[in-house]
């Protein structure tokens, strides 16, 4: 139900639009929301992380080599204060690495980044 309590199907005024990637919905430009996805992506994995493990931000600001008041910002989930190349930087911090693979068989060629959690 809408807040008027109309069906959005019966009212002109709601239009629903199916998407994959709720970015898409906040930004016209498809690459800005392809970046913005992946950005958030990484925050839930070492926010996660983070949090599966028994220290502090200050501790973490000290693996990550940067201020207390920058992991807070992290751990809220500013992401328009850090790069996409920050975010994977503390990634490999953290114990993560990247695999990459490159499809080309296709008629879309496709680049996988995964994220995978190391021994570490």
């Amino acid at each position: 139900m809408c807040p008027d309590g109309n069906k959005p199907d019966n009212n002109p005024r709601y239009v629903m639009k199916r998407v994959n990637n709720i970015f898409e919905v906040l930004y016209d430009c498809p690459i800005k929301a392809s970046v913005m996805e992946y950005e958030s992506n990484l925050v839930i994995v070492l926010v996660e992380e983070f949090r599966s493990k028994a220290i502090t931000q200050k501790e973490l600001s000290e693996v990550l080599g940067v201020s207390q008041p920058r992991v807070s910002d992290l751990l809220q989930g500013k992401l328009s204060k850090f790069s996409v190349e920050m975010l994977m930087e503390f990634a490999m911090k953290m114990g993560f690495k990247f695999e990459r693979s490159l499809d080309l068989s296709g008629e879309e060629n496709t680049l996988s980044l995964n994220i995978i959690k190391t021994s570490k």
